[in-house]
C-alpha cells in the first residue's frame, strides 16, 4: 500500500502524495540500475544536502531477541524480509519542487513473502502483522526491490534529483539486505551502499547545538574558540533506541518499534527535526574559503552531508592498513573460545576480541576483532566472511580506527565459557496480568501501567499501527507527592525537582524553586520525607539519606562532608565520618531486598557501584569484575 494518505495512513496530516513526474521523464527502470547522483551543487551554505531523504523501515522473520525467552526459530543469519517500507522527505535543497520547510511527501509499504523461514508468533506480536498478511504478501524480494528502484528512477534519477537512504543502524542495508539478496541471486542497485545512520546525524545535531561556533571556525572570526551555550552535548550511542532518539530531538514516539512503516515514519520525523535545527549551519570547510551568509553558524560538519559509503569504507580500510574487522550474525552467547575456534578455520589468531553491547549492557550479537597485522585482518575479511560459527553464518566487514573508537563506551571483552555459564539463568515466568510493552517489548508486571523500560503506557492491540497513545494514568504504586514528567512520562519521587531520566523540570517549578520552604533545614521544593541530615547531590539533585557519603545515583561525594555510607555485598564498606572499614574482605551491613545472588559491588574505591550478576564490568566506571 502507498500514499496518498487516508484515515489509516501514517501521519496522514503531514504526508502528501509525491507529484507525478513530467511525461518526458517516464522510463522503465530495472533492478540493477546504478546511475544515481550522489551529490548536488553546493547551496548558499555550501552543504551538499540531498534533495530527498528516503527513510527505510524493514521487518524480517528473525525472532532472536533478548525479549524472547524461547530459543529462536529464525536467527539473524537466516532471517528474510517480510516488509519493506519507505517514507520520502523533501529537504530545503528541493525548494524548486516543494517550497518551504522539510516535509514528508510520500510513503509506501511493501509486504514480502518469506520463502525459507516461518513467520513466528513472536514476530507477529512485535510487528502487529498476522500470519495471513505475511503469507499472502503480494511481493517477492525481487519484485519489492524492483518497485522501489522504479520509484527511485522515476522520481529521482530521471528528474536529476539527489537522494540518500536513512536507516536506524547500519545492519539492515550494510549486512542483512546484502546477504539475503546474494542468497537469492539478486544484484542490488549500487545506491543501497550509500546511506545515513540516524543516530550519527542526531549526534552531529546535538553536538552542534551545544556550541555557537566550533573549534574549526576560520581565522579572523570573532572568538574562534569554543563558545558553549547553556546546552551540554549528550552522548548519543551508535545503538540508541528509536524511542530515545525521538526524545532527544523533542518528539513523541508513536507506533511499534518492530513495524517497518512505523519506524520509517518516525525516522522521517526525526530527520525533519534535525534538518530544522541545523537549517542555519555552514560547514567549516566552506567557511574557510568564502564569507558565510549573515546569520549562519560555523560547524565542523552539517547533518546529512556526509553519508556512510561502504565502498569508501573499504578503501579506507586498505589505505590505512587497518587491523580491525567487524563481525555480526553471531549468537548472544558467543564466547572467546567460539571465536578462537572460528578463526582457526583460516589459520588466524586475534590480538583482541571485543563484544558490542546494547543500551542494557546485553550482547548485541556483534563485535570487533583486532589482529596483530593488516594482512591477518584482510585474510579474515576475504576468507572467513560467511563461514559458520556454531552453525551460524558470520558476516565480516572492514572496520577502521575511527569507527572502533566511537564504540568504546559500548563494548567489552567477550566472556569466557565460565562467565557465560554463570549468567545463563532461566527467564522469569509470566504471571496472569503481566504485559509486554507494544513499543519496546519489555516484560512488565501486572501492577504497572507505564512500561518500566521506555515509560510508554500500556495499550491494547489495534489493527492500525498508528493508533493514538492511550491516556496516561497515574501508576497505582505512586505515593502522595510523586509526579510524572511531562516530557518523557517517567515516574519521579516527591523529592526530585527535575526528571531523573530526561532532566526536564518538575511541573510548577520555576528556576529550581517551588515557592519557598517552611523549614530552613530542608532545601527549597523538597518534600516532607526529607529528614535531618539528608542531603541533595549538587551534581544530579538526587535526594540522599544522611548515612550516605557519596550520591546514590552519580557517585559524587557529599559536599557537606557529613554522614557515612553503608555498603552491601562482597566489599562491604562502612563509613563513619567518611571513613572506610573492612572486615576480612567481607561485607558489613544488612543485605538489601533488591540484591540477588551473584550481584557484586565495583572494586574501584571511588565508584562502589552495585552491579547485577550478569555484568562482567562495572556499569558506571567500566572496572572489570574482581
Amino acid at each position: 500500500m502507498e500514499g496518498p494518505p487516508g484515515e489509516d495512513s501514517p501521519s496522514a496530516a503531514a504526508v502528501t502524495q509525491l507529484p507525478p513526474p513530467p511525461l518526458s521523464s517516464t522510463a522503465t527502470a530495472t533492478a540493477t540500475s546504478t546511475s544515481v547522483p550522489t551529490s548536488i551543487a553546493p547551496s548558499q551554505t555550501g552543504a551538499s544536502i540531498p534533495h530527498y531523504i528516503v527513510c527505510l523501515g524493514l521487518t524480517t522473520t528473525c525472532d532472536e531477541s533478548h525479549a524472547n525467552p524461547a530459543p529462536p526459530l529464525v536467527p539473524r543469519d537466516r532471517a528474510e524480509l517480510v516488509e519493506l517500507s519507505f517514507v520520502v522527505v523533501a529537504t530545503r535543497a528541493a525548494a524548486d519542487v516543494v517550497p518551504g520547510a522539510p516535509m514528508m511527501l510520500h510513503w509506501s509499504q511493501l509486504f514480502v513473502r518469506p520463502l525459507f523461514t516461518p513467520w513466528t508468533q513472536f514476530g507477529a506480536r512485535l510487528s502487529g502483522f498476522s500470519p495471513d498478511v505475511v503469507n499472502a504478501a503480494p511481493h517477492s524480494l525481487a519484485s519489492a526491490i524492483h518497485e522501489l528502484d522504479t520509484f527511485v528512477q522515476t522520481y529521482f534519477v530521471n528528474q536529476n534529483k539527489s537522494f540518500a537512504f536513512v536507516t536506524h543502524g547500519e545492519y539492515d542495508l550494510r549486512y542483512h539486505l546484502q546477504r539475503e539478496a546474494k542468497e537469492k541471486g539478486l544484484v542490488l542497485p549500487s545506491y543501497f551502499s550509500v546511506f545515513f545512520d540516524i543516530a550519527s546525524q542526531v549526534r552531529l545535531c546535538s553536538e552542534g547545538l551545544a556550541y555557537t561556533n566550533d573549534e574549526y571556525a576560520p581565522p579572523g572570526t570573532a572568538n574562534p574558540s569554543l563558545q558553549t551555550t547553556s546546552t551540554v552535548a549528550p552522548i548519543i550511542p551508535h545503538n540508541m533506541s528509536l524511542v530515545s532518539l525521538c526524545h532527544q530531538v523533542g518528539i513523541q514516539h508513536e507506533g511499534r518499534l518492530n513495524c517497518g512503516i512505523d519506524n520509517a515514519v518516525m525516522l522521517a520525523k526525526i530527520c525533519i527535526a534535525v534538518l530544522n535545527a541545523s537549517a542555519t549551519w555552514i560547514p567549516s570547510s566552506v567557511a574557510h574559503a568564502t564569507t558565510p551568509p549573515a546569520g549562519y553558524l560555523i560547524k565542523k560538519e552539517v547533518p546529512f552531508t556526509n553519508p556512510t559509503n561502504v565502498s569508501s569504507l573499504l578503501l579506507e580500510f586498505y589505505s590505512s592498513e587497518s587491523r580491525i574487522v567487524y563481525i555480526t550474525g553471531i549468537s548472544y552467547n558467543t564466547t572467546v573460545v567460539d571465536i578462537q575456534t572460528w578463526l582457526r578455520q583460516g589459520q588466524l589468531s586475534a590480538g583482541q576480541l571485543w563484544m558490542l553491547k546494547n543500551n542494557e549492557g546485553r550482547p548485541e550479537g556483534a563485535g570487533y576483532i583486532v589482529f596483530n597485522s593488516h594482512a591477518d585482518a584482510h585474510s579474515c575479511f576475504v576468507n572467513l566472511n560467511g563461514r559458520a560459527m556454531d552453525g551460524r553464518a558470520v558476516q565480516v566487514g572492514p572496520a577502521t580506527e575511527k569507527e572502533f573508537d566511537l564504540t568504546r563506551p559500548f563494548r567489552s571483552p567477550f566472556p569466557t565459557v565460565h562467565e557465560m555459564q554463570s549468567v545463563n539463568t532461566p527467564a522469569p515466568d509470566t504471571k496472569p496480568g503481566d504485559w509486554f510493552c507494544s513499543t519496546c517489548q519489555f516484560h512488565n508486571f501486572a501492577n504497572r501501567v507505564l512500561c518500566k523500560q521506555c515509560n510508554n503506557p500500556q495499550r491494547s492491540s489495534s489493527s492500525s499501527p498508528f493508533a493514538k497513545p492511550a491516556v496516561v494514568v497515574a501508576p497505582t504504586g505512586m505515593k502522595p507527592g510523586d509526579w510524572i514528567c511531562g516530557g518523557c512520562r517517567f515516574q519521579n519521587f516527591q523529592s526530585r525537582q527535575e526528571c531523573m531520566k530526561c532532566r526536564g523540570p518538575r511541573p510548577g517549578v520555576v528556576n529550581g524553586s517551588s515557592g519557598g520552604s517552611p523549614n530552613p533545614a530542608v532545601p527549597v521544593g523538597v518534600g516532607s520525607n526529607f529528614k535531618p541530615g539528608d542531603w541533595m547531590c549538587g551534581g544530579c539533585h538526587k535526594h540522599n539519606f544522611a548515612s550516605r557519603t557519596v550520591c546514590m545515583q552519580c557517585g559524587k561525594p557529599n559536599e557537606n562532608g557529613a554522614g557515612g555510607s553503608v555498603g552491601v555485598g562482597g566489599a562491604g564498606v562502612v563509613g563513619v565520618g567518611g571513613g572506610v572499614v573492612g572486615a576480612g574482605g567481607g561485607g558489613v551491613g544488612a543485605w538489601r531486598a533488591t540484591d540477588r545472588p551473584g550481584d557484586w559491588t565495583c572494586p574501584n574505591p571511588s565508584c562502589r557501584y552495585h552491579n547485577y550478576a550478569s555484568r562482567f564490568e562495572c556499569f558506571r566506571c567500566g572496572t572489570r569484575k574482581g
